[in-house]
């Protein structure tokens, strides 16, 4: 097929036309989408289309289309979080200033556009244009060339130089998360850049050798295969949009596991030059929080971050069995291993119908904490893996309490969303 020249596609928020791609779609935005969120679009929906207008109905319209909250959990795993998104702001605002203070001292044909474009810019902080862009969406639907003070056009204008996708982050921050997000690519379709068979990641797969620093999937590495396994699973329940965007590697083939290992995963991959962003993440216990200590005294790169599971609130007051006897105490940080966040319902002896116990062992390390761990482990996982099942040909709702595992992949966003320093 014969390329059509002047073929766009168009990325669309609330019917505006936030970003344009000539001949192909901008890979860092194609990334953000999977193989199932692309296709024909039809009925009711191929109004949200500008290719709608220029179209007859008999016409195919093709599109990538993703709701607002997928995509703002995908930024926010590449290490794109609002936060970030503010900073950027920020920068394009003094930088966008700097040249309509410059440009109204030198351009004499231009220079009231100038002034009044620095009139504006000067002290618009970034909440203040979040508000004035919420106005704009939806009544112009596409860029124009105006740069008129408060357009949209004018607002857009001031990232024109950043990356784009600081820019979606912050646009997305105004938009319910239910709402959709699309690039028409029908131009491309018919121009012949693209097929109706086009996948966003295996395009992205051809462009991966110049993957940036927020392009590359985030790795988890845990104390043990297990861990691994059970937080693989609940992203893959909890939050499914997201299972493609972060990995976790399994290198427990041959392995002793636990912390102590986890410390030598990660200084071995601090001796490569891997891109991605990488969290180990370190049991809520006694050893982890020893062994990890010794490896947050190093000086690490930039895109390796330390975690650890984090406080749970069933483990405040927790039964434990040891030399003096049977009490309930509070195990953060001292027997909190991946057991204890498969939920209440896992950790409940059916027998008894009693907490299983935490087993005291012996002193850990230079700050002498007792090391706990829980009493028949296997079951318990066993009883997580029984929820898994069912959680997966069911509604979440109706297969127990996920409270733990929500826990663990809300940290583990938190810190991939901010733990990245702005360049």
């Amino acid at each position: 097929m014969e390329l059509a020249l002047g073929s766009y596609a168009s990325l669309i928020v609330r019917n505006s036309v936030i970003f344009q791609f000539r001949s192909e779609i901008d890979h860092q935005f194609s990334f953000l989408f999977t193989q199932d969120e692309f296709g024909e679009v039809r009925g009711r929906d191929r109004k949200r289309l500008p290719s709608e207008s220029r179209y007859n109905d008999e016409d195919h319209l093709y599109a990538l289309s993703s709701f607002a909250g997928h995509l703002v959990d995908r930024l926010d795993v590449l290490g794109i979080g609002l936060e970030l998104a503010r900073q950027c702001y920020v920068e394009a605002r003094s930088r966008s200033l700097d040249t309509a203070r410059t440009s109204s001292s030198h351009i004499k044909e231009l220079s009231e556009s100038y002034v009044k474009e620095a009139a504006f810019l000067d002290g618009l902080e970034f909440d203040d244009w979040l508000g004035l862009l919420k106005e704009q969406l939806g009544q112009e639907q596409s860029r124009s060339w105006s740069m008129e003070p408060g357009s949209l056009s004018s607002l857009l204008g001031i990232w024109d130089y950043e990356d784009g996708r600081f820019l979606l982050r912050a646009i997305l921050h105004l938009l319910d998360p239910s709402e959709r997000v699309e690039i028409d690519v029908t131009e491309l379709c018919g121009g012949g850049w693209i097929d109706p068979s086009y996948s966003p990641r295996s395009a992205w797969v051809e462009y991966s050798r110049e993957m940036t620093r927020y392009g590359s999937p985030a790795v988890v590495l845990t104390e043990g295969s297990s861990d691994s396994e059970f937080i693989r699973d609940s992203l893959r329940i909890l939050r499914p949009h997201l299972a493609e965007f972060v990995t976790f590697p399994d290198f427990s083939a041959g392995a002793e596991g636990g912390a102590a290992q986890l410390v030598k995963t990660v200084r071995a991959f601090q001796s490569t030059s891997i891109a991605n962003r990488i969290v180990a993440l370190f049991d809520n216990d006694a050893a982890g929080y020893s062994e990890a200590s010794k490896i947050q005294q190093e000086s690490l790169p930039s895109n390796i971050s330390i975690l650890h599971y984090p406080d749970l609130k069933v483990a405040r007051s927790y039964p434990t069995k040891g030399p003096s006897g049977e009490k309930h105490v509070d195990v953060n940080r001292l027997a909190c291993s991946i057991e204890m966040y498969l939920g209440v319902d896992c950790l409940t002896d059916p027998d008894s119908d009693c907490l299983v116990n935490v087993r005291w062992g012996g002193q850990i390390g230079k700050t002498g904490n007792y090391q706990g761990a829980l009493e028949s482990k296997r079951e318990i996982q066993s009883r997580f893996r029984d929820k898994v099942s069912q959680a997966r040909e069911g509604a979440v709702s109706d297969s127990g309490d996920w409270s733990g595992m929500e826990a663990i992949i809300d940290c583990l966003l938190r810190e991939l969303s901010s733990g990245v320093k702005f360049p």
